[in-house]
């Protein structure tokens, strides 16, 4: 399973970019190894695995039986930017310190988008919302 901005792949192949809960069969005597990515705007972070790995470097399973594994990830700034303006719910961008890049644009009337930080949220000059459009800064 992952938790939060990132996604997992799997070498043997089975498990692509996943981004939630995945399962894939290997066979007996393989050893598989896990790599994690966190998601291309963070700029500083980083993940822990948990269950049959540990630790923050890759995850190399000899698969025995079952195995469980969950990599969760932690970002200290993220610098939001969508390529393409957002005229849609978005998932909400969590992170300690967020960053909402030039050119950044929640277009109505479906546009609407979440940024929820620990510490701060920086909107940097060409930020827009626009008519019908809706973005709900939250600091926890």
């Amino acid at each position: 399973s992952v938790v939060d901005m990132g996604s997992v792949s799997s070498s043997p192949n089975g498990i692509s970019a996943c981004s939630s809960n995945c399962t894939a069969d290997f066979a007996d005597g393989t050893s598989v190894t896990l790599t994690a990515t966190p998601t291309s705007e963070w700029t500083q972070g980083s993940w822990v695995w948990a269950g049959d790995c540990s630790g923050n470097s890759t995850c190399v399973i000899n698969m025995n039986g079952a195995k469980s594994v969950t990599a969760s990830f932690f970002c200290d700034l993220i610098d939001v930017q969508p390529t393409s303006p957002i005229t849609a719910v978005e998932p909400a961008w969590n992170c300690f310190d967020l960053e909402a890049g030039a050119g950044f644009d929640v277009q109505g009337p479906g546009g609407e988008v979440v940024f929820e930080a620990d510490n701060s949220i920086t909107l940097k000059p060409g930020f827009r919302v626009r008519l019908g459009g809706k973005f709900r800064g939250v600091i926890f």
